[in-house]
């Protein structure tokens, strides 16, 4: 992801790499810090926040409400 937005910059949207494994067996913190990187280091623009692929059956709930509480920190800044 990082090495993308490296060579595309602001050319495309990329979108993902919220790892499904971390999302079911990550802690929350684990989470939200790789989704605050994610944001901070992609975004603010041209980054859509999701899973690498999908939500597990598995993810912990906490887990993905952590996604979504770093990207909603990272917007507000």
């Amino acid at each position: 992801m990082f090495l993308a937005k490296e060579i595309l910059g602001d050319r495309l949207c990329i979108m993902g790499d919220v790892n499904a494994t971390m999302l079911a067996f990550g802690t929350e913190q684990d989470v939200f810090d790789y989704t605050t990187k994610l944001c901070r280091e992609i975004g603010p623009t041209g980054y859509i926040v999701a899973s690498g692929c999908d939500i597990p059956f598995n993810a912990k709930p906490e887990n993905v409400l952590a996604m979504d509480k770093a990207v909603k920190a990272a917007a507000a800044k």
